[in-house]
């Protein structure tokens, strides 16, 4: 194994030696070429390990980076002096819920504003929170896990890659709530040349949630107030971001081109989390998770759009 330990603390250290974003993207994307080609005879559990090394190597940066909103009345910090009439409207009592979640967040890590905070895997921190809140609230809210393939049972990433967030009811109309949604648009998650090495599954939801217009709105929506109405629109941009990260480069190999469209709909989803499908029940399992066959098709080629990275050049 010396060969590879050498090759990887050399990218170790050219990707830590730099603050530079664009060109510790530069590193990385060498690591995931090289990864590529000796992934086939080298134990693929350290390949793993030694490409999340890289990543967490890796200058803090975002491919959308949107400030959160942070901006609220403190007199209404004390949850025990507020209830749902205290609110003008139900967008006003959501920002309440988002702000005293990431008040909560900023709190545990002793900073001054929820952007100078890493929320990577606080996720169920955070949900609990607000279901915290909305009982204080007395809010019908469900404060959900979805697992990859949106079944816990397949296991696709040995344990990892589940998420929680909260849908919450205010009179009769949901409302989708995700405060540690940024952690999905960390530039070291979203390299699209991370896919197609054997043994690993690729970029997290947050470089699909770029491939169109109405995405991207969505994300910027969800990044900036915490929370999205549950609209058909948002619903299915939601989940379509989780559906192509649960998937590796085999399902396009087997497809014979790259699309990062789904075929489900807000129904689908709906019976993704609330019922009894799943995302494996559609896909072949092999195509899902931890990418479990070499690519056989050469032509399908992962690349990162540079203009993504070249906003990087002088940060």
């Amino acid at each position: 194994m010396g060969e590879i330990e050498n090759k990887f603390v050399e990218f170790y250290s050219n990707i830590k030696s730099t603050k530079n974003i664009y060109e510790a993207s530069r590193y990385l994307i060498k690591a995931y070429d090289y990864a590529k080609n000796v992934s086939n005879y080298y134990n693929k559990k350290i390949i793993r390990e030694k490409i999340i090394g890289a990543q967490m190597r890796m200058p803090i940066g975002y491919i959308l980076d949107v400030d959160a909103n942070y901006d609220y009345d403190k007199n209404y910090i004390n949850i025990d002096k507020v209830n749902i009439n205290s609110f003008e409207s139900k967008e006003k009592l959501l920002d309440y819920i988002a702000f005293m979640t990431r008040y909560y967040l900023v709190s545990l890590f002793k900073c001054v504003d929820i952007n100078d905070v890493d929320v990577l895997n606080l996720c169920e921190i955070a949900s609990k929170h607000v279901e915290f809140l909305c009982n204080k609230l007395n809010l019908d809210n469900n404060t959900i896990r979805i697992d990859p393939g949106f079944n816990e049972k397949y296991d696709l990433l040995e344990g990892h890659g589940y998420h929680y967030f909260n849908i919450v009811t205010i009179d009769n109309e949901k409302y989708l709530i995700d405060c540690t949604y940024k952690q999905f648009f960390d530039v070291g998650l979203n390299l699209l040349e991370s896919m197609g090495i054997y043994g690993v599954n690729g970029c997290v939801s947050g470089i699909y949630m770029l491939q169109s217009e109405s995405r991207i709105k969505t994300a910027e929506n969800l990044l900036k107030d915490g929370w999205i109405k549950c609209s058909e629109e948002n619903i299915k941009n939601y989940f379509d971001g989780f559906v192509l990260s649960y998937r590796n480069a085999s399902y396009y190999d087997d497809l014979g081109y790259i699309d990062f469209s789904t075929p489900y709909t807000v129904n689908d989803y709906e019976n993704f989390i609330f019922g009894d499908d799943d995302q494996g029940k559609h896909e072949l399992i092999e195509n899902l998770g931890y990418q479990k066959k070499l690519i056989r098709n050469q032509n399908i080629v992962f690349k990162t759009d540079e203009s993504l990275l070249s906003k990087f050049k002088n940060k």
